[in-house]
Order: structure tokens, then sequence, then C-alpha cells
């Protein structure tokens, strides 16, 4: 299994490499996913059950934190100042690769990307064996929480979004079970040895709720 992570991550960075070089302002959502399903087929040349897409690509747009996949009735195109949110996944029999990044054409919002990036760096340097994951969702709350950023003269403060998680992934299984908050919990699960988690962290200057309100 270690060599199949180690293959499908590896092609998962070669895909961000090359999609970040066609991201332009005035692209289609749709555009950007199918250029990367193109290249996870390109790579992974073989059986879908074997090797290749391991989930629909999410374009989330501004407010839209995730889980969107755009259609041909459905595709916004890029603006200027939006921050996009590309998340998409490659495995290998199963083992999956599961990553994101986030873009601004204008690099308005480069500070808040920054800080996720930040936060997810924090969560993966404290994961472990017998780490509590309530814990580090409070390792990852503590930092989001305490940023805040300039957008056109205005100083706004960050919150950590309580209800997305990162998730424990299991061959062929994207969320098996456990949960990564990003918020502290008295959640008493552990990591376990051999298992395998992906870390995902959401600041906003919203109100840290992915629901939609009036």
């Amino acid at each position: 299994m270690f060599n199949d992570y180690k293959k499908s991550g590896i092609i998962h960075k070669l895909v961000g490499s090359n999609i970040k070089k066609k991201l332009k302002k005035g692209i289609s959502s749709l555009e950007i996913v199918e250029n990367i399903e193109n290249d996870i087929k390109k790579y992974c040349n073989g059986n879908n059950l074997e090797a290749g897409i391991a989930f629909p690509v999410g374009i989330g747009i501004n407010e839209t934190a995730a889980h969107f996949t755009p259609c041909k009735e459905d595709n916004p195109i890029i603006q200027e100042n939006d921050i996009v949110k590309i998340d998409y996944g490659v495995h290998i029999n199963g083992c999956i690769t599961d990553g994101a990044f986030s873009w601004c054409p204008s690099g308005k919002w480069n500070d808040l990307i920054n800080i996720a990036e930040t936060a997810t760096n924090i969560g993966i340097k404290n994961s472990g064996i017998d780490v509590y994951l309530g814990d580090l969702g409070g390792l990852i709350q503590e930092y989001i929480e305490s940023q805040e950023i300039e957008i056109d003269g205005k100083i706004y403060s960050i919150s950590s979004v309580d209800d997305l998680c990162g998730h424990k992934i299991s061959p062929y299984i994207i969320h098996a079970g456990k949960a990564v908050p990003n918020i502290k919990l008295f959640y008493y699960e552990r990591m376990l040895e051999n298992e395998v988690y992906a870390i995902e962290t959401f600041p906003t200057i919203g109100k840290g709720l992915n629901i939609k309100t009036n």
C-alpha cells in the first residue's frame, strides 16, 4: 500500500503543477475540471478501478467552500477577484491521495490562502499515532483565529469553519469514519498506526458555518 500511496501522491503533485500553469482570469470552471481529469487519466493510463480519478473534482468559488463540481449547464467563469478552491483526488489500487489548493487571479485573497496553507501544515505537523483528533482541531482553530487580514482597507478577523473537516481515508473509501475537525472538540478518537488522513482547513472572514443563509 505504501508504494501505491506514494505513486498516487506523485501523480497528484504532477497534475497540480500542470493545472497551475493554465489558470487565468476568464477560464471556466469546467475547463479546469476537464484539464485535471484528462491529466489524471494520462498519468494513470489504465482501468479506472485500478488507477485514476478518485472522486469528482471540486471547484469552490467564493462563499462555496467545497463540494461543487461544474457541468455544462452550471459552469461559472472565474473572475479577477474570485477565490477558487480546487480539490481533486488520485488513486492507485484504491489508495487515494486527496489534496486541494486555492487560487485568486488578482491576488486579493492571497493572505487568506496563506493562512489556510499554514493551518494545514500545522495539522500535518501535529498528526501522528495516538493524537486525539479533537485536540488536533483545537490547534488548527487556535492558529486560524489568531489571524486577521486587510481587504480593501478593512481589517477582518478570521474564523475556522466548524462544520467542514478533514477525514480518514481507507482503500476505495474517501470518508472512512473518523473526522479531523477544524475546531476544538471533546472528540477523543485517536489517530492509529497505519491510518491515512486528509487534513483540510477552512479559514473564512464569514461566520464559520457552511450553510446558505439569506
